[in-house]
């Protein structure tokens, strides 16, 4: 192909592109978020400000107690870094993560002050919002696609299905 056309040809794809309906409606957008990050501040001490988040894992059979666990619940302090990974058996309920926040979090995280979670139905649920208040803790919500409210557990949850692919190789 002669390179005389190259340019032309490339050009006039573009402009197709820019112009066909079909593409249009068809392609996502890879645009960043129009306007400047509004970062969360900074915690002043360790463990007051936790983030949490659910993954979902295959299937695994504690074989000793029978029970079947599909998903981890990570729990992050946003200024040490530090990361909780708790098994979830299958069917857990609001009841289920409240006695484990009080067997497996508490201890660690005792002083939490504000505790940021994605919109799952249970943190929404009257248990953990009683639990919460109870406990003197605000709950914040993130936003689908905004890293800057909940991505440190997104940045664990990575960071866990990188070590489980690891381990199956």
């Amino acid at each position: 192909m002669n390179n005389f056309y190259w340019p032309k040809m490339a050009r006039n794809m573009r402009e197709y592109c820019k112009t066909c309906a079909v593409c249009q409606q068809a392609k996502n957008s890879t645009q960043k978020p129009y306007g400047l990050l509004h970062l969360l501040p900074i915690p002043s001490k360790p463990f007051t400000h936790l983030t949490m988040d659910f993954l979902a894992l295959p299937a695994i059979i504690d074989h000793a107690t029978k029970i079947h666990y599909s998903y981890v619940w990570t729990i992050v302090c946003r200024l040490t870094k530090y990361t909780l990974v708790l098994p979830l058996p299958d069917g857990y309920t609001t009841d289920t993560l409240v006695s484990l926040f009080m067997s497996h979090v508490y201890p660690h995280f005792r002083y939490s002050l504000d505790i940021i979670t994605d919109n799952n139905r249970l943190f929404y649920s009257a248990v953990w919002s009683g639990f919460c208040k109870l406990n003197s803790i605000s709950q914040s919500f993130s936003t689908p696609y905004h890293p800057e409210s909940n991505g440190q557990s997104e940045i664990a949850n990575k960071a866990i299905l990188t070590i489980l692919r690891a381990k199956q190789l």
